[in-house]
């Protein structure tokens, strides 16, 4: 399925515009950048749901709940402090864990010599949260040259490999996704819940 990324106002292009537009058409999952960006989607009547792709304070868990709105979790002590807050405003957070597999933003770091499961485990067995999906993101889905094909099928690789070795422990994501706009393009052949349409919304050289 797609989800509708309209982050930066829908990159100029009016964020609740968009968003009404792509619900007319079955699309009803949106990401933005931060949590003002989801709760201006809320007050412009967009129902669907919404992840915040960077963080948000841990004070804000309570308005993170009542908007119905999904949090990025990209640490354990991320995790721990927003678990806390929850915990404190009796309310339950819904997150998506984001793995780094080569971007080298945020997230959990995934390498050969790095595995992000032991802080995994402890991040889903928080009070107060619901992890419910686990992404990672392409850096360099558009270099269609043989390093850039090289570092993607590498971050495949990576993300794959993290999410069968947590459900060989019982931890499953009910959501899972990768592809942004890049990587709708160009890795075609990936099987994942979601892509993340952003800048492709837009169109697309054929």
């Amino acid at each position: 399925a797609v989800m509708g990324v309209v982050k930066a106002d829908a990159y100029g292009h009016g964020d609740h515009y968009i968003a009404a537009e792509l619900e007319k058409m079955g699309i009803h999952f949106f990401a933005v950048s931060n949590l003002e960006e989801g709760l201006s989607l809320r007050r412009h009547g967009i129902e669907g749901d919404i992840l915040v792709l960077g963080p948000t304070p841990w004070r804000r868990a309570a308005d993170l709940a009542s908007h119905n709105i999904i949090q990025t979790v990209h640490s354990l002590p991320y995790a721990e402090a927003l678990s806390r807050q929850a915990e404190a405003d009796g309310v339950q957070v819904r997150g998506h864990l984001k793995l780094d597999t080569g971007m080298g933003r945020i997230g959990f770091v995934v390498r050969e010599d790095e595995d992000p499961r032991p802080e995994i485990r402890a991040v889903v067995a928080l009070p107060g949260l619901k992890m419910e999906g686990i992404f990672s993101h392409f850096s360099s889905a558009d270099d269609i040259t043989g390093e850039g094909e090289a570092y993607t099928a590498l971050q495949r690789e990576r993300f794959d490999r993290t999410v069968k070795a947590l459900e060989a422990e019982g931890i499953r994501f009910a959501c899972h996704h990768l592809q942004n706009s890049a990587g709708i393009e160009n890795e075609r052949d990936c099987r994942y819940d979601y892509v993340r349409a952003g800048i492709i919304l837009y169109g697309m050289p054929v």
